[in-house]
């Protein structure tokens, strides 16, 4: 499923686990908390009201807040109840329609690269046998259709973005990660970028030693103007993020060879 975090000053790490004592995590409006128990281990959360809240906190045995009114929920039975729990990032299961917030017109032969952030979903994974108990949104974004019609295209995710093309101006949120998109417009027409559909399940997540978390770069290339966008993956982490190491590996990585095909539609 995903490749063992490595060690970083993010987020997706271990945490150790003390029976009959809580442990607390805020990770953007994201809040979670994990009580072993007896036989039984608990897991509530709940999200606050600003998806770009920035907050990152943890709090462990002996300092941990109640469980805040209105947080659902989960309870899960063991003979005998992990004594760690690993937070695991992962994109969304669905791709994101990302919507900047001014459209953006590409002259033919020019190309961009901007930078989007998304939202992270949330894998809380249970001791050694790795049991995904939960895996959750960080902020969930509102459903997206996406495609020339009703009855052609797909439900997605939809994300509004800045669509920033100076990385410095991208403000750094805990719970969101960074994909760098060029767009070459090789067509002899103008290209108006109103949407971009990010294809995030096939995408991996990469984090950095100060807990930066990013996606590989993606290319999407018209080459002309009644033609499908063609889709290319990079290897690795982008070039902004040298040091950073593999977190979580794509949900679906068997579908990636598809993804020209799959993903006519990618500009509009």
């Amino acid at each position: 499923m995903t490749k063992k975090p490595t060690s970083s000053s993010g987020w997706n790490r271990s945490f150790e686990l003390t029976e009959n004592h809580r442990r607390f995590w805020q990770i953007g409006p994201f809040q979670l908390w994990a009580a072993a128990l007896p036989s039984e281990l608990r897991l509530a959360f709940a999200r606050g009201e600003d998806p770009l809240e920035t907050t990152l906190a943890f709090e462990g045995p002996g300092q941990c807040r109640d469980v805040r009114e209105g947080a659902e929920v989960r309870r899960f039975g063991f003979r005998h109840p992990p004594s760690s729990l690993e937070l695991v990032p992962a994109l969304a299961d669905r791709p994101v329609v990302v919507n900047p917030e001014e459209p953006l017109m590409l002259p033919p032969d020019e190309e961009i690269t901007v930078f989007v952030s998304t939202p992270m979903w949330i894998r809380v994974v249970a001791g050694d046998a790795a049991s995904v108990l939960l895996d959750v949104p960080t902020h969930r974004p509102s459903d997206s259709w996406f495609g020339p019609s009703t009855i052609e295209g797909e439900l997605c995710f939809a994300s509004r973005t800045t669509a920033r093309m100076n990385l410095e101006n991208l403000p750094v949120r805990p719970h969101r990660a960074i994909s760098v998109v060029r767009v070459k417009n090789g067509s002899a027409a103008d290209l108006n970028i109103e949407k971009m559909k990010l294809p995030t399940p096939q995408m991996s997540v990469f984090v950095t030693a100060k807990g930066r978390y990013w996606t590989e770069g993606v290319t999407l290339e018209r080459h002309g103007e009644n033609e499908p966008a063609a889709v290319r993956f990079d290897q690795g982490p982008p070039d902004e993020a040298p040091d950073a190491t593999l977190a979580a590996a794509p949900r679906s990585p068997s579908q990636r060879g598809l993804l020209t095909r799959a993903f006519a539609g990618i500009l509009q």
